[in-house]
């Protein structure tokens, strides 16, 4: 799996409790983050692989692989389309 990377800088995320939301500053647009969702988040912030998001989907939630796959591909996928995430060509991950 590669390495996606925050696209903008004009994003903030906010965490508290269960309630996580994005704010697309430019786009004037909050996005509300379930738990996983918050998770990866997170991980992408602390710029870690997809592979290492789904192994700590693994760990943190006890689901399968397969879920964790699932789960970090379509909220990646969702960002994505939203222009908040980029896939990061430089990674060999």
């Amino acid at each position: 799996m590669n390495k996606s990377r925050v696209a903008k800088d004009a994003v903030l995320a906010e965490f508290a409790g269960e309630d996580s939301i994005l704010l697309d500053i430019e786009a004037r647009r909050y996005h509300r983050l379930n738990e996983t969702a918050a998770f990866i988040w997170k991980a992408l912030e602390q710029k870690a692989s997809n592979a290492d998001v789904v192994t700590g989907l693994m760990s943190e939630f006890e689901v399968s692989r397969e879920k964790a796959e699932e789960s970090v591909q379509r909220f990646l996928s969702e960002l994505s389309d939203r222009g908040l995430v980029r896939a990061d060509s430089d990674s060999k991950v």
